[in-house]
């Protein structure tokens, strides 16, 4: 069995999964830090926070994700991006740095 770190929506997230990365508000406090076993109370206020997305770990049984698989969470890693960039532009260091960010979530140079 291996471990591996994927985003998931908050509807895919079921309890007892654990956070492999800190779960940030809107202005960068820390709501859980990673490790936290998440507890259907959890879950139930994420959504009233309106968190669309969460970083946990996933343990998987049968070989590596498919191509379509990696495809799929490199788009959804893109278009969180694009959302929480939408108000910097694209141009300059704000560019730069969604550019870096963007390398560094989808494990690519794109």
């Amino acid at each position: 069995m291996s471990t591996c770190n994927v985003h998931l929506g908050l509807d895919q997230v079921i309890p007892g999964m654990t956070l492999s990365e800190p779960l940030l508000d809107a202005k960068g406090g820390v709501l859980l830090p990673p490790g936290t076993m998440l507890t259907e109370g959890m879950l139930n206020t994420l959504r009233r926070r309106r968190i669309e997305t969460i970083a946990v770990f996933w343990e998987r049984e049968e070989n590596p994700p498919v191509d379509t698989e990696i495809a799929v969470e490199r788009e959804r890693a893109r278009q969180r991006l694009r959302k929480l960039f939408r108000r910097c532009g694209t141009e300059g260091a704000n560019g730069q740095v969604l550019q870096y960010v963007t390398r560094y979530r989808t494990g690519t140079n794109a």
